[in-house]
């Protein structure tokens, strides 16, 4: 039952596809409670492999960020990139409902472009990703849950000023 409520869910969402500022606010919100909370728990519960695969993520955007300055990179195969990371900082957590979670708000997100205001320029916004993103790694790897939580509390928060900037750009 759980599983199907969670499709539902990500299908109104999705059907969603016109950026409404409260849906944004909402959908910014509960980003902010379900990943701080799974980073926090990714904290507590990370094996060592978990590790390996966040910072393989973030690896792999950091050698993808200058091809994507020089336009031989799509933006849609960077966000692809963030949630990758975003999705096995979830996986890491080892709480399945997380995993979903974190999913169909990613999805949303880039169905509504919301991620493509923030990071559709400028472009250099993904080094700032890669900064909250190692250290996050780095807390989790400390198994500094109150740490972990506050700096994706803390990226999350940049990701959404990033929208604001673009939407106050696009009407002036």
């Amino acid at each position: 039952i759980a599983e199907s409520n969670l499709q539902v869910l990500g299908q109104i969402l999705r059907t969603s596809t016109a950026l409404d500022r409260s849906l944004a606010d909402d959908l910014f919100e509960t980003r902010a409670m379900v990943e701080g909370a799974s980073a926090r728990l990714a904290a507590r519960n990370a094996a060592p492999e978990d590790i390996e695969a966040i910072r393989e993520a973030i690896r792999l955007m950091e050698e993808a960020v200058p091809a994507y300055i020089k336009g031989e990179r799509r933006l849609a195969e960077m966000l692809e990139l963030d949630d990758l990371f975003h999705l096995r900082v979830a996986a890491a957590s080892h709480n399945r409902f997380y995993i979903q979670f974190v999913n169909i708000m990613h999805t949303a997100g880039t169905d509504m472009g919301l991620y493509e205001k923030a990071y559709g320029r400028p472009p250099e916004k993904y080094y700032e990703s890669i900064e909250f993103h190692s250290e996050l790694a780095d807390a989790i790897e400390k198994g500094n849950e109150t740490e972990a939580q506050d700096i994706m509390l803390r990226h999350i928060e940049s990701i959404e000023t990033g929208t604001r900037i673009a939407e106050s750009d696009e009407e002036n």
